[in-house]
């Protein structure tokens, strides 16, 4: 019996060290979830989409955008340039189609922006490859979103802004590691299913290991 209580103890420890785990191959934080997909609007060579926002992250290391490629039709780039506010290139990032499922959450990444917070700044996504028929095709949301402007495409507002996440890349690992423990712990407290999958998984862990270490102890 004290060798399943001691091992009980180990299995909960186990699992309040998976985050800390998991945080040895992530290199950027998300900012919130991804804002609703409720329709889209193309990118071609003579169609090219801009959204000027302003930076809720300090070291704004990457843009998270849904985009459409129906059967990986188009094999192309789709090209993410991050401007200033008085339209000065300060990053590039560019994906290439082969690597775009249709509807894919794509991350474009870069080096970070140092003191990004609160900064105003204008993305631009193009395909200088691309006609209208392949275009690839970028989510928009009909969301008010804070700190967003409704976007354009091909200088023509549309009603709405794209639906995209931005990316902050953690100063230390401390830091990665209390944001990814503050994730989780608001993920328990304000989602009832996930918290009764986490403490299932904890029960069956129990519940598995538990009898095998009364076997060792026969054996023993």
């Amino acid at each position: 019996m004290r060798l399943v209580k001691v091992n009980t103890i180990l299995v909960f420890i186990a699992l309040l060290l998976m985050p800390a785990l998991l945080s040895l191959g992530i290199n950027n934080i998300p900012y919130g979830n991804q804002p609703s997909t409720d329709w889209s609007v193309k990118v071609f060579q003579n169609n090219i989409i801009e959204q000027k926002f302003t930076a809720q992250v300090n070291n704004l290391s990457a843009i998270g955008i849904s985009i459409k490629n129906p059967n990986l039709a188009n094999t192309g780039d789709i090209v993410l340039q991050l401007l200033s506010s008085d339209r000065h290139i300060l990053r590039t990032s560019t994906l290439n189609g082969q690597h775009i499922p249709d509807g894919g959450f794509e991350q474009f990444t870069f080096m970070p922006v140092s003191d990004s917070l609160n900064q105003p700044y204008i993305l631009e996504l193009s395909a200088p490859s691309s006609v209208d028929l392949d275009s690839y095709e970028i989510f928009m949301t009909r969301q008010q979103i804070s700190a967003v402007d409704p976007a354009m495409s091909n200088g023509v507002l549309v009603p709405g802004s794209m639906a995209f996440v931005q990316y902050e890349h953690p100063r230390n690992k401390l830091t990665l590691l209390g944001s990814i423990y503050l994730t989780w712990i608001n993920k328990l407290v304000g989602d009832m299913s996930f918290l009764v999958f986490y403490l299932m998984l904890v029960i069956s862990l129990v519940v598995i290991i538990a009898p095998n270490v009364k076997l060792i102890g026969r054996k023993e």
